[in-house]
């Protein structure tokens, strides 16, 4: 399975992991159609499409667990997202994607990037792809419940739900964010 990364994970379990991997180093983008990307996360949100468009395959962030083989998800899609969200109401996740290479809604969604902006923390990333997905042909983009990927949200109530509870996950998810961004602090850091 090729991987591609910036920064190498560590610890035992990436040790335990790495052999069955075929890494390549990235750089992350500093600027897409000669707007600058500053931050981070935007650097990765340009990358993954970039990789997606030339490689397809599967793009999922490191805080994302697998529950559920993901290749039944795909049969007949191009390209598979999960809502954010009840009902898409953030937009569509990208901390998971499942893509073939060159899936149309990737390219169009990697065109937009023309109108980047860093200020915008998910304009481009979660709710242009729900608002792109709707004008879709039929059977270019399926787009999974938001129990699929994102149950429990990232609200403080979720986030209880996810690290203080051990029934918070619904039978059909396939997989589950633990979005480190907001328990990096007060958590997850801690276990390291």
């Amino acid at each position: 399975m090729r991987s591609h990364f910036a920064h190498a994970p560590t610890g035992h379990w990436w040790e335990e992991t790495r052999p069955l991997l075929s890494m390549r180093r990235v750089t992350p983008p500093k600027a897409i159609f000669g707007k600058p990307v500053r931050k981070f996360a935007h650097q990765a949100d340009v990358l993954r499409l970039e990789m997606l468009l030339q490689f397809g395959g599967v793009y999922l962030d490191l805080d994302v667990l697998i529950l559920a083989p993901l290749e039944p998800l795909m049969q007949g899609h191009p390209l598979v997202l999960a809502e954010e969200g009840v009902g898409g109401t953030i937009g569509l996740g990208n901390a998971l994607i499942l893509a073939a290479r060159n899936a149309s809604m990737l390219a169009a969604w990697y065109e937009e990037y023309h109108h980047f902006s860093d200020a915008v923390w998910n304009g481009l990333s979660v709710r242009l792809p729900f608002q792109l997905a709707r004008r879709q042909p039929p059977g270019s983009v399926r787009v999974l419940d938001y129990s699929s990927f994102y149950w429990p949200p990232w609200n403080d109530w979720g986030l209880a739900q996810l690290y203080r509870t051990g029934r918070c996950l619904l039978p059909g998810s396939s997989a589950v964010h633990l979005w480190e961004t907001k328990m990096w602090r007060s958590l997850l850091g801690h276990l390291a």
